[in-house]
């Protein structure tokens, strides 16, 4: 019962806080159980699935923005802790990582 809503998404793991830090290496993929450990603790986790999608199922205490809404809508998530990103099949959570890496490289030191 516990990771019934897991197996229905792809998830990719954006270790650096949007805020800044010092290693953008640190995304990855990471598998439905480490999620799971993750979700329990409270981590953020992003679904960057369609509205329709998520009026299907969703994970309790995630958050919707839709991945292609999601560069206009950064503002809206936290800068000061990880987070996960999750989709159907991994495509758009790789897509939504990738956008998320490119901010956190612009707010970085040269």
């Amino acid at each position: 019962m516990k990771k019934l809503f897991f197996p229905i998404f792809l998830l990719t793991v954006l270790l650096t806080s949007c805020g800044g830090g010092n290693d953008t290496s640190l995304s990855r993929t990471i598998s439905v159980d480490d999620a799971y450990k993750m979700y329990q603790e409270g981590i953020f986790f992003l679904d960057v699935r369609t509205l329709e999608e998520w009026n299907q199922f969703h994970a309790p205490n995630s958050t919707l923005i839709p991945l292609d809404q999601l560069q206009s809508r950064l503002n809206e998530l936290p800068d000061d802790q990880p987070i996960v990103v999750v989709c159907r099949s991994g495509n758009r959570s790789q897509k939504g990582r990738d956008i998320l890496l490119m901010q956190v490289s612009h707010r970085l030191p040269a």
